[in-house]
């Protein structure tokens, strides 16, 4: 393994490899990492030529490509930056192996393709997920099922027109949700339930700061935000940034039971 030489080094935290021309790592995580596994917490791989997340199998080319994972050794890996590179798509149980992972990088990538269980794994740790910059178009109900911990979505600059009833609802910790720089528009935020989101008795008191500026809203009906709707009425928002819209009209009562808004 290239890291050998440092396998009696065990306060061995943080690799930094951005800005490089990294395509693949050659071998199972166990050898390229070897030494270093089970001390690092922190992993830089921004800005390289990564096209995927999976080892692909060598001797059985038949139908299961999926390969395994290629940070799966990584079990104590806290931060894991994967910003800048050429991944199309995320695989089922990318991740499944990072139980101890915080912290994930993924925006400014080509990603479109989101598949179920793609963050299976990442259930009780994950605070952070950064997505942005992307292209992805639709928000399906299940991309975030899991992640339960979440304080923090980042889903701008995408190519945004859907999000699926309950695409949100298990999140339960989350305090930023950042949507701007999409193609929403009034029928995407009317669509039933879309925005529901379940919070946890712990995070009932934080109030959700949501983003979606330079979208293609065109009105703010009293339904959206007062009490009686029934969708962005239950993110119990402080603050909500709406510039950049085409919003024609703001009706009576929209800010209804918004008394938590700053």
């Amino acid at each position: 393994g290239a890291f050998d030489a440092m396998s009696s080094g065990q306060n061995f935290r943080r690799l930094h490899l951005g800005h490089n021309q990294i395509s693949q790592l050659d071998g199972e995580c166990d050898a390229v990492f070897a030494g270093i596994a089970q001390s690092l917490t922190s992993l830089h791989l921004d800005h390289n030529f990564l096209g995927q997340l999976q080892q692909q199998q060598q001797q059985n080319s038949s139908s299961d490509s999926s390969g395994s994972s290629m940070f799966g050794c990584l079990v104590n890996l806290n931060e894991l930056l994967l910003t800048g590179n050429y991944l199309r798509e995320l695989a089922p149980y990318a991740f499944s192996q990072l139980g101890q992972l915080k912290y994930l990088y993924l925006d400014n990538n080509q990603i479109s393709v989101i598949r179920r269980d793609a963050f299976a794994g990442l259930d009780s740790s994950l605070e952070l997920l950064d997505l942005s910059g992307n292209k992805i178009e639709q928000v399906r109900w299940h991309f975030f099922a899991r992640l339960r911990q979440l304080t923090e979505l980042t889903l701008s600059l995408n190519r945004i027109m859907q999000i699926e009833p309950g695409a949100f609802e298990h999140l339960g910790q989350l305090v930023y949700l950042r949507l701007q720089h999409n193609y929403l528009d009034d029928e995407s935020v009317e669509a039933g339930d879309c925005f529901r989101l379940n919070k946890t008795k712990s995070a009932s008191k934080q109030k959700l700061q949501l983003n979606m500026s330079h979208n293609e809203l065109t009105r703010l009906n009293a339904g959206h935000l007062s009490s009686s709707g029934s969708n962005l009425s239950s993110l119990q928002l402080e603050h909500f940034v709406l510039n950049h819209n085409r919003v024609q009209l703001v009706e009576a009562g929209a800010f209804t039971d918004c008394s938590a808004l700053q």
